[in-house]
């Protein structure tokens, strides 16, 4: 029987997740709202978020949080690099080429992760006592997770409603011809725009090492379940991205409950079904997949 401080527990456990998933989800929705491309390598960049984490506490002593402050700036020219180096030359060509492209490109920093950081499994051991938030015994590290990700997730949004290439990004996302016209570099966009999405992921690899194995294939799981998150909220909405997010979250604490992880992401694909037959747009996304 679900109790009340039960169904509380599993509430803010499913929050703190969801926020995780959130992060995740608006660097991937945010690089199809402006180029209409779906990056099956986004999840390579939470492993490599995850791994510079690790080392970072583990040759450095350095907190994950500090560690973030670091790779986020190599993992935003990181991805401006790989834009500019790779989806630029496949950008008037069909959505088929950049999935290969991309498929591509996530199969070799997998196999490079496990060529330069070895197949084992690695974690960080920080902030790892337990605490408890409104009847809920938690680690710290998870609503320390949860703060980030938020405090990420609202400077991402804050830098797209109010800097003049937050402004870029949304007018290239809404028409990228008028934008154009209207002098916009829409080719400076696209690269910036792939690096936020890189940056943003990273930043929840950060999260994921504290909270999980690291390992070179981890950025699969996370790929898939952010695939998920952002076609429930809408392909190319930030905002259906991050409340997606939320939800998704709650559902697999609780479903994990009642049921094994396995079955509980199960779940999570037949509400994906559902979705893409009840509401293609997703619930915040428009009939064209617009962006924001």
């Amino acid at each position: 029987m679900v109790t009340l401080a039960l169904l509380t527990e599993l509430l803010v456990i499913g929050l703190f997740l969801g926020a995780f998933y959130g992060l995740i989800a608006i660097g991937l929705s945010l690089v199809f709202g402006v180029q209409n491309v779906i990056n099956l390598a986004h999840g390579e960049f939470v492993m490599l978020g995850a791994y510079a984490a690790f080392y970072g506490w583990a040759l450095l002593s350095l907190s994950p949080i500090v560690s973030l402050v670091l790779s986020l700036p190599l993992l935003f020219a990181f991805g401006v690099f790989l834009q500019w180096l790779l989806l630029e030359r496949i950008n008037d060509k069909t959505e088929l080429a950049s999935l290969i492209l991309t498929f591509g490109l996530a199969l070799s920093l997998r196999n490079l992760a496990q060529f330069v950081f070895s197949a084992n499994y690695r974690s960080i051991d920080y902030l790892t006592e337990s605490v408890s938030i409104l009847g809920a015994n938690v680690s710290l590290n998870r609503p320390l997770g949860f703060g980030v990700a938020i405090a990420v997730a609202a400077a991402f949004f804050l830098f797209l409603r109010y800097s003049d290439w937050g402004k870029a990004i949304r007018a290239t996302s809404q028409n990228p011809a008028i934008a154009k016209a209207c002098g916009i570099n829409t080719s400076h966009v696209r690269m910036v725009s792939f690096g936020l999405g890189a940056a943003t992921a990273g930043a929840a690899g950060g999260i994921a090492g504290m909270l999980y194995t690291i390992y070179p294939y981890m950025g699969l799981q996370y790929l898939l379940k952010s695939f998920v998150v952002v076609v429930i909220g809408g392909l190319g909405s930030l905002v259906g991205a991050a409340i997606g997010g939320i939800g998704f979250g709650v559902v697999e604490s609780i479903a994990t409950y009642q049921l094994s992880s396995n079955e509980a992401t199960m779940i999570a694909f037949v509400l994906l079904v559902v979705m893409l037959l009840v509401r293609p747009q997703g619930l915040f996304g428009r009939s064209d997949a617009g962006g924001e």
